[in-house]
């Protein structure tokens, strides 16, 4: 067996007799100054690592948005949304659903639409495709 295997494999054997001592005590207390400083164990939830987890709703495709726009406000509402993904390459990986757009960003892209005059409530504005997934 090699040094740095060896190593490990002592360092993984210490590791679990570290904390099968602590889990030994019958109501499982473990307090900051019990724990090593290579590990990354927080408390009272103030970790900052934590993500809750949500479902979201995303979406992508600008088929739909685009199919009630009227001509002459066809280029123009096309180019701010181009510029509001800062080049048209993003624009059509939104399009075609290599990235998805988070809620934030759909209502950014709605009230691009509101601005010019065409509302969601009144038109038939939605995206193409709208999933509910994990960040």
């Amino acid at each position: 067996m090699s040094t740095k295997i060896q190593n490990n494999y002592e360092l993984q054997v210490t590791s679990y007799a570290f904390f099968a001592s602590l889990v030994q005590e019958s109501p499982i207390t473990i307090r900051p100054e019990d724990v090593p400083q290579m590990y990354a164990v927080c408390f009272n939830d103030q970790c900052p690592l934590f993500r809750q987890f949500r479902i979201v709703r995303l979406a992508w495709g600008f088929r739909t948005l685009f199919a009630d726009v009227q001509k002459k406000d066809y280029d123009r509402l096309r180019s701010k949304v181009i510029f509001h993904f800062s080049s048209e390459s993003n624009f059509w990986r939104y399009n075609c659903g290599y990235y998805k757009l988070t809620p934030e960003q759909q209502e950014t892209i709605l009230d691009i639409f509101r601005q010019h005059g065409y509302d969601p409530t009144t038109r038939r504005l939605s995206f193409t495709q709208i999933t509910t997934n994990y960040p």
